[in-house]
């Protein structure tokens, strides 16, 4: 993909005659996202530790993404991604379940596309994101005792080495293929005007 990106780069921008839009705006669902793999990491370890968990329920991400086109070729915005996920757990062997866990992320990324092919009815691109994200969960106990959470703030990122988008000139599907907390794996439906 990285090589395919490189030889699309290498293409004469000036051949593109596509769509002269200035604003689009996508929303999109993620799979394998990096908050995905922390709660997988994190909930080994605690298992590792003696924590019993079950009825898992790991969320995609949703996102939403403004950008601004400054030329044919380029584009700057930002993205609001938002996942969840959800299990029972218990601490005391025997003992189905103790409580529940949830765990909230919220992220917010400036973002900025490449467009490296950009028709009227088709796309090639890659976009690159860095931000913040506020990770909160909480624990909470069926036997009434105290709610434990927290929050904390980290460093995030998206890395879409290869965008494909079509359709219509002022709505498009798109499929994404890279890595962060957007996903690996990126759909969704992109409005430009």
């Amino acid at each position: 993909m990285i090589a395919l990106a490189i030889l699309l780069a290498a293409t004469s921008v000036n051949a593109q005659n596509g769509y002269d839009s200035k604003h689009e705006v996508a929303f999109g669902y993620g799979m394998f996202s990096n908050s995905q793999i922390f709660d997988a990491l994190s909930t080994y370890v605690a298992t590792e530790a003696g924590v019993t968990f079950s009825n898992a329920k790991y969320n995609g991400s949703l996102a939403v993404e403004y950008l601004h086109r400054v030329n044919n070729w380029f584009g700057y915005g930002g993205e609001f991604v938002y996942r969840s996920s959800s299990m029972d757990f218990s601490t005391i062997e025997g003992v189905q379940k103790e409580g529940t866990s949830t765990s909230n992320y919220f992220t917010l990324m400036p973002t900025v596309k490449f467009d490296w092919l950009r028709t009227k009815y088709f796309g090639l691109y890659s976009k690159i994101a860095l931000g913040i994200s506020m990770y909160s969960w909480q624990n909470v106990y069926l036997d009434g005792r105290d709610t434990q959470s927290n929050s904390t703030l980290m460093l995030n990122f998206q890395a879409s080495v290869l965008g494909i988008e079509a359709g219509l000139p002022n709505l498009r599907v798109y499929l994404e293929g890279g890595m962060g907390e957007q996903g690996t794996a990126v759909f969704g439906l992109r409005y430009k005007f």
